[in-house]
């Protein structure tokens, strides 16, 4: 199913996620931390964690399960697939901050290495001006 289609899904069920601070919207999701090691705190990790758990848990008992429609395993479904979308793309927002944050350091460190080159050594032009303008 494609990003859009699960989110006009949610959108138009007003579909609530269950957390261990109590259920929250979509829109929250992109506001927690991907991890936290705090039990009492909410983060993508352990909301996927219990969603996953909740479709074990589901299971299926009947040899019809796959042909019935389950409105609760469609949900779960939906839920866990914004959940991994969220993650997905806060991961890659982290690696792209990171990536930025490195070569922006990098950058620095070059920088002050060009700036004390420059000051504490003659550029070639006015050693060449300096030998040039020496008697015989």
């Amino acid at each position: 199913m494609s990003t859009d289609k699960i989110f006009e899904q949610a959108s138009r069920q007003g579909l609530l996620i269950p957390s261990v601070i109590g259920n929250i919207t979509v829109t929250d999701l992109w506001e927690l931390p991907i991890r936290t090691t705090r039990t009492n705190k909410a983060s993508l990790e352990n909301v996927g964690n219990s969603l996953l758990q909740a479709q074990k848990d589901m299971g299926e008992a009947s040899i019809l399960g796959s042909l019935i429609a389950n409105p609760k395993q469609t949900k779960l479904n939906l839920q866990l697939a914004i959940v991994r979308h969220v993650i997905n793309v806060r991961t890659a927002e982290n690696a792209a901050k990171t990536s930025a944050a490195a070569t922006r350091s990098q950058r620095e460190k070059l920088d002050a290495i060009i700036e004390a080159r420059t000051a504490t050594e003659t550029p070639l032009d006015q050693l060449i001006a300096q030998r040039d303008a020496l008697p015989g």
